[in-house]
Parts: C-alpha cells; sequence; structure tokens
C-alpha cells in the first residue's frame, strides 16, 4: 500500500499504538474532576502534556494549550470569544480552509486579503482579527511567518490567528521565533492517533481580550442554581475547557511526543525529488504530463497538486486518476480541499464560475470534474516522514504506466484500408458469427444482424450486462434456418427464421438461463443499438493490447518484433469484448475517429458518432465471467476518455446500397 494523503490525516505509528495498547492496559485513568489518586495521576500526566506539546511542537512557554475537539473548534472557538466591534474587521487570505471562513457568522465586518498579507489602511481604536494558515492546504505553498511580527508591530490592534492545521504536520513552529496572538491545529494531522483532539494556543499576552461568555463542568469553583451567583477557577486554561476532557486520547498523545520528532529535512528532499520526477514526464509529442498548482518548491510543504494533461493538452479526469490508483493500492486526495479560495487562485476560476458549477451539479460530495473545459478541482498527493523515496518512484511508475500514452508504432504494409473480418449478432448479446466470404445487406444493416433479442416476463431485453449466461449461447444461420446451440451442453435447436417461434425454443432459452424468458423478433428495424454498423480497427486493437501488455516488466525486456508477436497471436483483449460488425485494417491506430465516410463495392457507409463503451466490455466472453482486471476499460480509461464517454470504435449507417453485399476486399475511405 502507498499513503499518499498525509495533508488529510497521517498514518499513525504502530509502535505508539502498542505502548498506548499497554499503557491503557496495565493503568488505570479516571476523570480529572475528581479528587481521588487516579485522577491525581490522570491531571498529572494532562499538565505534563501540555509541556511536552511547548516544547517539542512549538519551542515556547508563552502560550496557554487548550484542549478542543479538533482545529475547526478551536477557530470557532475564537469566533465565539473575540470581541468584534462595530467597526471591528476580520481580515483573512484568499487562501484559506472553510473552517476559516466560518468566522464571517461572528464578525460584523469581514474583508478578504490576497495570499501576501498586505492589510489595508485598518481603524487604529477597535481590536481586528486577521486569520491565515501557515501552509495552504490546497498547494502546500507556505506564508511567509516573518510578517507576524512586522503586522504585530505596526498595527497594536490587530490580533492573529494562525491555523498550523498542515503546517505543523510537516514542520516545527518555533513560536519564540514568530509570535502570532492565537493558534489552531488538530493532532491528527501530525501523529494520525488520537483522533477527535485538537489544540488551541492562547499568547499569554494576548488572553485578556477573549471574552467567553459559555462555562461549563470543570469551569467553576462556585455555583448556584437560582441566583445567577458564581465564581470561575482561577486557571485561564480550565475556564476554557468545558466538561471533561478527552483524558485517554490526551494520554495517548502524550506517548506519541515521547518519541517524536520532526524530518523536515526528508520530507523536502522527498517533495523535491517527486516534483522534479514529475515534471520530467512528457508524452511522445514532447507536451508536458503533469500541470502542476504552486508558487515555488523551494519554499514549499509537503503538498504537491496537480492535474494531468493528456497529448493534445486536455485534462484528466481526476476522480478517474483516483479510481486507478484506488485498484493500485495508491491513495491520495482528489477535489478542493475545503478551501475555495485557493480553488480559485490556482485553478483561475470565477466566484461565478464556481456559482454555476454547483448549479451543474459539482459539489464536495459530487466530484464533476470538467465543466465548461475547465477542471473544478485537482489531485493532491502529501508526504510524512514514514515514506520513503521508493514510494515516489513506485507513484511515479503509476503515472507513467497508466497515464503516458505510449502507442505502438507498426508500419502499414497496405497502401489502401480493407475489411478483415465481419460479423453478426443474430440475438442480441449473445455470441456472433465470423462471416467467412460476403454477407447480404438490406435497409436496416447486415441481414439478420441483432434480429433477435431474449426478453424476460417483463417483455424487457436481457442483455448480458445483466445476464452473463448470454455468452453461452451461439446462434448459427444456415438457409434460412436459426440454430440456437449451448455451449456448456453441447445442445442445439433450430426453427426456420420466417415461422413462429415454437414455444419449445423459450423452455429452452429458460432452462439455459434460468429465469423464465422467450425469444423475441423484429423484421423491420432490429435490436441494434443507435446503428445499423459497428467498426472497429485492427491496429486499434493492436496497440490497446499493447498497452495492456506493457504493465508488464517483462514485457518491456524484450524487443519490439517480440512484442508484436505477442501482441497479435496472443492478444489479451480480442474482437468480441466490441462486437463489431466490420473489422478494418490497414489504417493508423484510432485514425477510425476521423472517418466521416466508407465507400464500398458501391455501398456508401457514413459516420453516426463514436461507439461509447460500459463494463460490459469487461466480461471474459471465453471464459464466462468478468474480467478480473477490468480490461479492457481500465486501460480505455486513461487514454480514450472524452468527457463522460469512454470511446472505441466507430458507428456508421448505410447511406447508398448499390451492391447488395458485404465481403473483403479494399475500400476508400473519407477522413
Amino acid at each position: 500500500m502507498l499513503y499518499l494523503d498525509n495533508a488529510g490525516a497521517t498514518f499513525y505509528s504502530v509502535s505508539n499504538i502498542v505502548r498506548i495498547f499497554f499503557t491503557y492496559l496495565f493503568n488505570n485513568y479516571g476523570n480529572p474532576h475528581s479528587h481521588n489518586l487516579i485522577s491525581k495521576k490522570t491531571n498529572y500526566i494532562i499538565e505534563q502534556t501540555r509541556e511536552l506539546l511547548l516544547k517539542k511542537l512549538f519551542n515556547t512557554d508563552d502560550y496557554y494549550v487548550i484542549f478542543t475537539y479538533n482545529a475547526s473548534n478551536s477557530i470557532k472557538m475564537i469566533g465565539e470569544t473575540f470581541p468584534f466591534e462595530d467597526n471591528s474587521t476580520l481580515y483573512y487570505t484568499l487562501s484559506n480552509h472553510n473552517s476559516v471562513l466560518g468566522l464571517r457568522y461572528y464578525a460584523k465586518k469581514y474583508k478578504m486579503i490576497n495570499d501576501d498579507l498586505i492589510l489595508p489602511d485598518i481603524i487604529n481604536n477597535v481590536n481586528h482579527l486577521l486569520v491565515f494558515p501557515a501552509e495552504c492546504n490546497f498547494s502546500g505553498s507556505l506564508f511567509n511567518l516573518n510578517l507576524i511580527n512586522e503586522i504585530k508591530q505596526k498595527n497594536n490592534n490587530i490580533y492573529i490567528l494562525l491555523d498550523a492545521s498542515k503546517y505543523c504536520s510537516t514542520f516545527k513552529l518555533d513560536l519564540n521565533l514568530y509570535k502570532p496572538d492565537f493558534v489552531s491545529l488538530s493532532i491528527y494531522k501530525i501523529f494520525g492517533y488520537p483522533t477527535g483532539l485538537g489544540l488551541l494556543l492562547v499568547k499569554k499576552d494576548s488572553s485578556h481580550i477573549l471574552n467567553k461568555k459559555y462555562y461549563g463542568g470543570g469551569t467553576y469553583d462556585f455555583n448556584l442554581p437560582i441566583l445567577n451567583k458564581y465564581h470561575l477557577i482561577d486557571s485561564f486554561i480550565k475556564q476554557y475547557e468545558d466538561g471533561t476532557l478527552p483524558y485517554l486520547s490526551i494520554i495517548a498523545l502524550n506517548i506519541n511526543l515521547k518519541n517524536f520528532n520532526y524530518q523536515e529535512n526528508k520530507i523536502k528532499s522527498l517533495v523535491k525529488y517527486c516534483y522534479n520526477k514529475l515534471k520530467e514526464l512528457k508524452h511522445l509529442n514532447g507536451t508536458s504530463l503533469v500541470k502542476f498548482y504552486l508558487k515555488d518548491i523551494n519554499d514549499h510543504g509537503s503538498i504537491i497538486t496537480f492535474n494531468l494533461l493528456d497529448e493534445k493538452g486536455d485534462y484528466y479526469d481526476y476522480t478517474d486518476v483516483q479510481e486507478l490508483a484506488n485498484s493500485d493500492n495508491i491513495y491520495l486526495r482528489i477535489g478542493q480541499f475545503c478551501n475555495p479560495g485557493a480553488t480559485l487562485k490556482y485553478l483561475n476560476l470565477t466566484e461565478t464560475q464556481m456559482i454555476e458549477n454547483f448549479k451543474k451539479g459539482h459539489s464536495c460530495s459530487n466530484n464533476k470534474f470538467i465543466i465548461d473545459s475547465n477542471p473544478t478541482g485537482a489531485i493532491r498527493i502529501s508526504f510524512s516522514k514514514r515514506n520513503t523515496f521508493r514510494d515516489v518512484d513506485k507513484f511515479i511508475k503509476f503515472i507513467r504506466k497508466n497515464f503516458i500514452n505510449d502507442q505502438i508504432n507498426i508500419k502499414i504494409n497496405n497502401d489502401k484500408p480493407y475489411i478483415k473480418d465481419i460479423f453478426i449478432y443474430p440475438i442480441k448479446s449473445c455470441l456472433g458469427i465470423r462471416i467467412k466470404k460476403e454477407w447480404p445487406i438490406d435497409n436496416f444493416g447486415l441481414k439478420y444482424d441483432r434480429m433477435f433479442c431474449i426478453i424476460d416476463d417483463n417483455n424487457k431485453v436481457i442483455s448480458l450486462k445483466k445476464h452473463i449466461g448470454l455468452s453461452y449461447i451461439q446462434p448459427i444461420i444456415k438457409d434460412d434456418m436459426l440454430i440456437i446451440k449451448d455451449n456448456k451442453s453441447k445442445k442445439s435447436i433450430d426453427f426456420k427464421i420466417n415461422e413462429n417461434i415454437p414455444e419449445i425454443i423459450n423452455e429452452w432459452l429458460s432452462n439455459i438461463l434460468k429465469i423464465n424468458c422467450k425469444l423475441s423478433v423484429d423484421n423491420s428495424k432490429n435490436f441494434s443499438n443507435t446503428s445499423q454498423y459497428l467498426l472497429i480497427n485492427h491496429q486499434s486493437i493492436l496497440d490497446l493490447n499493447y498497452k495492456i501488455y506493457s504493465k508488464y516488466f517483462i514485457f518491456n525486456m524484450f524487443p519490439m518484433f517480440i512484442k508484436y508477436f505477442l501482441i497479435k497471436s496472443f492478444p489479451i483483449i480480442k474482437y468480441d469484448r466490441f462486437r463489431p460488425n466490420i473489422v478494418i485494417d490497414g489504417i493508423e491506430p484510432y485514425l477510425e475517429d476521423d472517418i466521416n465516410k466508407i465507400y464500398f463495392n458501391g455501398n456508401i457507409l457514413v459516420k453516426d458518432t463514436l461507439c461509447k463503451r460500459c463494463y460490459t466490455t469487461t466480461i471474459d466472453i471465453k471464459n464466462n465471467k468478468v474480467d478480473r482486471y477490468l480490461e479492457p476499460m481500465k486501460t480505455l480509461l486513461k487514454y480514450r476518455k472524452f468527457g463522460n464517454n469512454i470511446n472505441f470504435g466507430l458507428l456508421l449507417n448505410l447511406e447508398l446500397n448499390l451492391n447488395g453485399f458485404f465481403n473483403y476486399r479494399f475500400f476508400n475511405l473519407v477522413i
């Protein structure tokens, strides 16, 4: 497994989990609000944990450590207690997490500023709050923390809340050097375990500005139920920690801290190494595969955010990238990462566009990658000290394997394209028949092609996608007779096509498929899908097999003539996965996409549309099961996706019928 979502939550240390387990097993801990020996021991560890946090993570003793549920809860606590006046302004940077944007509901005035932290002229006789992240959780770009002290020196009435959630997962925040008034973060971002525990650091010199209104259990020395008479406990920290703390989680944190050290240089090296490797990735035409969203890799955190582009410069769908990564046991994150401001900034979107995207169905829970040719989000990978350079190499290999379009270079020997194979499928979704010489055509397509189908009790057509048993049934046409053969039991039954379908046929099919069903016929328009003919290019099939074979290390060691022999003689994916009527050869792979007309033996076929593929193609008809690797869809997904469709093959209709037959010969085409 390769885990690259450390910005979401880092993986916990197994050794620490073992220590925590045995600590819980051999020790008893009680409610810290009690006054027995167990609770005293618990309180001692809680206070020791506060000291360890300040020492190991922040290099200071000038701050109060308040335990919260998470970073969002810490930010909310500042919103609830900061004294926003009529002329007070909440300033926040463009790149900020949604949790920061929630502060606008507490402020009477608010203003977004750019990420350079240049403030407008402010009113000096009231208090203002400035909020920004130490590291952008969208891009990984670091903010200039030196500006904290500069801003404070120029403006005595500005208080600064630093969102350090992402930053502290990678870097030690030296609060002896940078001195914001408040700091919020989540513990799981740093240690992975425990969850449900956050921190709010309050600078001791700034604590007087906060005005808490609600006080819960453990915050009082004295309180009366009828008269509003009370006395708060003489501890700033305990006044801000309502109710019983999650003391077992704090004890787990204590154990984590005792065995913790940052490895900033290692993570920086990993990020630069990965960035340079991604930057080197090019398509065969020289275009870049990766579009990055960052400012300066030399002043950067543990995140790399990007999108992938094909050789034409069109975006790969990030949801497809995630699905492919999941199938390779690689875990990353996609979307906007709860940071709409950074999304605007790095994707060059406007708020109007984001509103329209939402109306068109894009949301945090429903990712629609491309809307009006623009991406709505990105791909994010993030590293921790547990990652290695080997992890980076594995990820680069995954990207190269799946998104570099390495097309096979085969010399086409024929001067003209020709028809290589012709197939008909008398019964929709059942096995096809390869035509050996020639076959009649009429105004509805190849004669008998998809003339029949099998329907259920509700008169719904049974497709191969719904019933894989259809792949056992082999129709045969002979002298206007339809012979139906069961490949599984080697039995067959026949009847004259121009006669009514005998009931014995329906009984036989119901027995084969083990459901009540019957054969249905339509002599006028048949049961084809949207067009009369489906065309496949043999060279495209070869190239598809080449791409699938290329996933295997040993295949890539062979010289080209052996590779070509393998994909031609032992293809992983054959024609039957695509159920074509016409297989052509003699043109370059995928040139069929551009065909508009085919002139053949006095007949004219005209392009309808490219054929949209679904997961029916993953049914291995020979073995009557779904392909374990979901081929060919898994590979087609990487390079044949256009919008929301995966296209492979060309659908055609008959425009002119002069000859009345299809056979194997050369033809002319118009592109």
